[in-house]
């Protein structure tokens, strides 16, 4: 039996090697003896969300937006990323490559294509980058979020794909396909299972916070949640009665989250901080609303899940992206967008408003789930094995490929 490689190129963020991740998996389970690579910018948090799920990661030098003070500059450290993503691309001999977004899959998704070797690129993005806008040019298809008019954005809008985001599956709350809803009893389990994992309270009455800093953190909203958790606590107790809340924040590193758990001691909140989680479908399970960023992968697994959040988009981000991703997820109601300069006093009434309120989260939760795109990664894992079923595989292998098509030797072997 002959198995595809497949080559991932990109990251630097989470957002970008997420949907990566969720494609692999999808492709595990059609061709389970795949060769999957992963080829980024060498940042930790690769290495973070690849180890748990046995993907191989190599590092090159990324290439930078190009800029006119630092030309020179960009020159150099692009011709040596394309000149070590050439010799890598000849040593791993992939089938096919997917593009992930971000300045690392320039060189190594171009190496490719001037190899001969077929290439799909996935944008996460409302307002789509550079990198993906350039290579979709020679790309035979491109993945992009469920929106009509994002095909316009790109050179060969008949190669696009409004698939969504893919969405890897530790982020999937492992509920059946009817009961994702959060009102109902199968959901409602898996709530109390979830907080009992956390040491939360297992009362779905009582409220959990949850706070996503980002992969790489976020300042300035865990410093928003330690100084409005106090607050929205007050307002609940006054409210519910002896129910008061709990928050569940993810800071994004180690620093921050100790930092963060000390105020939350200090202040007598009911806190649990983690740097991050392998697992965030327990958090999204565990909570009923959500401050965060406003990154493409986060609001996939948001609206997956099913789970209400309050926006704060990241700025400046390149093309104010987040801004763009936040307003088009809000605009059936299934979040509230925060201007960037009203992290303070009245969105913490807003966050203790929604938790006070179940019929408020009951709405928005449908109208997250209405977004979600949960079978993202399955389309495009039979969008790359069509491709590779209409190719010669253009780097022989043992002598086995030699210019014959894909399935025939799938067929043969």
């Amino acid at each position: 039996m002959t198995w595809p490689r497949v080559l991932l190129c990109g990251g630097g963020t989470g957002g970008h090697v997420s949907p990566g991740i969720a494609v692999a998996e999808a492709l595990r389970l059609s061709e389970p003896g795949a060769t999957i690579t992963f080829v980024g910018a060498g940042r930790p948090v690769e290495r973070r969300l690849l180890d748990p799920v046995g993907i191989p990661a190599l590092a090159l030098p990324a290439t930078p937006s190009p800029r006119l003070r630092t030309l020179a500059r960009f020159g150099k450290t692009a011709s040596r990323a394309m000149h070590a993503a050439w010799k890598l691309v000849g040593e791993v001999r992939p089938d096919i490559a997917v593009a992930l977004g971000g300045y690392g899959a320039l060189a190594p998704a171009i190496a490719c294509w001037a190899r001969g070797i077929p290439l799909v690129v996935l944008e996460q993005n409302m307002a789509p980058g550079q990198t993906t806008r350039l290579l979709s040019r020679i790309a035979r298809s491109v993945h992009a979020p469920a929106h009509r008019g994002i095909a316009a954005w790109f050179a060969h809008p008949k190669r696009v794909h409004l698939t969504g985001n893919p969405v890897r599956r530790a982020a999937l709350l492992p509920v059946p396909a009817r009961s994702t809803r959060r009102d109902t009893a199968i959901h409602q389990a898996f709530r109390r299972a979830a907080r009992r994992r956390l040491g939360l309270p297992e009362d779905l009455r009582a409220p959990v916070l949850l706070v996503l800093g980002g992969s790489q953190g976020a300042h300035s909203l865990n410093h928003f949640a330690i100084r409005a958790a106090p607050r929205i606590h007050r307002q609940l107790r006054q409210r519910l009665g002896s129910r008061g809340l709990s928050v569940l924040h993810l800071a994004g590193n180690a620093s921050e989250a100790a930092a963060c758990a000390a105020v939350y001691r200090a202040e007598r909140v009911n806190a649990l901080t983690l740097a991050f989680s392998d697992e965030p479908w327990i958090a999204y399970a565990a909570a009923d609303l959500a401050i965060s960023r406003a990154g493409a992968g986060v609001l996939a697994e948001l609206s997956a899940a099913g789970l209400p959040s309050l926006l704060a988009p990241l700025v400046p981000s390149a093309r104010d992206h987040q801004r763009a991703n936040a307003e088009r997820y809000a605009s059936n109601g299934a979040a509230q967008v925060i201007a960037p300069d009203a992290l303070n006093a009245a969105t913490a009434d807003l966050a203790s408003h929604f938790l006070g309120h179940p019929a408020l989260l009951t709405r928005a939760s449908v109208a997250a789930l209405s977004q979600g795109r949960p079978s993202a990664a399955a389309a495009v894992s039979r969008d790359i094995i069509q491709i590779l079923s209409q190719e010669a595989p253009p780097i022989a292998r043992d002598g086995q490929h030699g210019g014959v098509p894909w399935q025939a030797v799938r067929s043969s072997a």
